[in-house]
This record gives C-alpha cells, sequence and structure tokens, in this order.
C-alpha cells in the first residue's frame, strides 16, 4: 500500500535515491551526485513541508520536491522535480500526489503552484494539465 507523506523527515541521500531511480530512463540526462542534487534543491529554494513522498514501507517511488517564492506578488509554490520509479508508474501515484498537493498547499500560504513540463513528455504534459 502507498503512503502519501511530507518530507521532512526523509534524508535527501533517500531521496536522490529515488531521483536516480525515477530519471533513469528519461530523456535527458539525470544521473548526478547527490552532493550536485543537495546543491540544487539549496539553489531551487526546496521546502521539505511542501514536497510530498509516495512510500511503499520503507521505499521512496515516487516524489514532488517544491520550492516556495513569491511570483508576481504572490507566494508561488513551484515543481522542482516530481518522479516515479519506473516499477511504480501507471499505479496513479504522480496523480495522488498532485491531488494531495493541492489540498497541502492553500493551508500553508501557497496561492499559486507553476511548473515546467517537457511537450514531448507527452504523460507527464497529460497530468499536469
Amino acid at each position: 500500500m502507498i503512503v502519501y507523506q511530507t518530507l521532512e523527515h526523509t534524508p535527501a541521500a533517500t531521496i536522490h535515491q529515488a531521483f536516480i531511480q525515477a530519471f533513469s530512463d528519461y530523456q535527458l540526462r539525470n544521473d548526478m551526485p547527490l552532493e550536485d542534487f543537495s546543491r540544487m534543491l539549496t539553489r531551487r529554494g526546496y521546502h521539505a513541508g511542501l514536497s510530498l513522498g509516495a512510500f511503499n514501507g520503507q521505499a521512496l517511488v515516487g516524489f514532488t520536491l517544491n520550492g516556495l517564492r513569491p511570483w508576481e506578488n504572490k507566494p508561488t509554490c513551484y515543481d522542482i522535480v516530481t518522479g516515479v520509479i519506473p516499477a511504480c508508474r501507471g499505479q496513479g501515484v504522480a496523480s495522488a500526489m498532485l491531488s494531495r498537493l493541492c489540498l497541502l498547499l492553500p493551508d500553508q500560504g501557497c496561492r499559486q503552484y507553476l511548473l515546467e513540463v517537457l511537450r514531448d513528455n507527452r504523460e507527464a504534459y497529460r497530468l499536469y494539465l
């Protein structure tokens, strides 16, 4: 059973391992070392309390890592990266995470959500629409 929770208590190394797995077959290379991954999260304003993980037991199988910054004078949560490991795709994990974020983010003061997606990534593009 998949359990969804924020990532305040999830170490960066655990998130990094799931990131590497989730993007192992992605069209853009994403095999960065943990140190670079941690720097990327810091640079992009990663906020663990606004980010969700999908856990199958102790294993992180999906994640939505979010940052928080003002944009157009509104508190804006933005998607740094979302991924699901290949073995768990097609099971509604990403949709469930985004649905839960729609409930969580307004309670945390976020007034809008911003993300980017490659149009060639058709499944992700449909999800975000």
